[in-house]
């Protein structure tokens, strides 16, 4: 699309910026004012993705990228991205997230899969999407590596323990995949506990994959008390389908 031609396309469809939703001028991701407000990760491990390190937790992950903590207006954005039908923000959080990302001699792009139940109940995978807009803008090949084979419980509504056996076994690679000697990069939107993408880094590895990078718009702070389901529950919505 040409400059003139994504002018005139916003003057019917305006983008708004993600964190306070005010409209932005065609080509921006977010606007000047979310700019300085919004908290980013500069100080988090730069290979288990947590300001306090959780590397010892890390078996199959050679590295993560990310944006922010997954706090106030990030948070909110996210679960407007997920929950409310706001796709649109995946294209401004893959742009920024893909000026974050270094080029590492990545051969393909993939994200963490959903369920055909879980893609139903939603209408879009947000992850697979903001994986294409980071390939797009990284110049690079997007591929569907993985399938997720059985349903799971909701990663946010179990205790950390569960959250470490919930997944195994849910990932496969896709059929006809060939990914021996390659150098993925797998996209997820918030990094918790981190179950998730291990166990995809894990199946990607098994698989043949010579490293496994992972990038994320959010993580959450581990300098923080732990909440209680209840608190995390409401903070994500009743039908918030949050699952990593």
């Amino acid at each position: 699309m040409s400059d003139l031609s994504r002018r005139i396309f916003s003057l019917f469809f305006p983008e708004h910026c993600p964190f306070c939703d005010n409209i932005i001028s065609p080509g921006e991701d977010w606007c000047a004012d979310c700019r300085k407000k919004v908290a980013k990760t500069e100080d988090c491990c730069p290979y288990c993705g947590k300001p306090v390190c959780e590397c010892k937790e890390r078996k199959h992950l050679d590295r993560v990228y990310s944006l922010y903590f997954y706090e106030g207006s990030v948070r909110d954005a996210i679960l407007k991205m997920k929950g409310d039908g706001r796709a649109a923000f995946c294209r401004s959080f893959g742009r920024i997230l893909a000026d974050r990302i270094p080029n590492e001699g990545f051969d393909w792009i993939t994200c963490v899969p959903m369920s055909k139940k879980e893609l139903r109940k939603r209408g879009y995978n947000p992850q697979e999407w903001l994986a294409k807009y980071i390939a797009k803008e990284k110049e690079l090949c997007f591929r569907p590596l993985l399938m997720k084979q059985r349903e799971t419980e909701a990663q946010h509504t179990l205790p950390l323990a569960k959250r470490k056996t919930n997944l195994n076994g849910a990932f496969a690679l896709s059929k006809q995949v060939e990914i021996l000697g390659k150098r993925i990069l797998l996209i997820d939107d918030i990094l918790t506990s981190g179950a998730t993408l291990e166990e995809s880094a894990r199946v990607l590895k098994e698989g043949g994959a010579a490293s496994v990078f992972a990038a994320v718009i959010a993580v959450t702070d581990n300098r923080l008390k732990p909440k209680e389901k209840s608190d995390i529950i409401e903070e994500n919505g009743e039908n918030s389908l949050k699952t990593d």
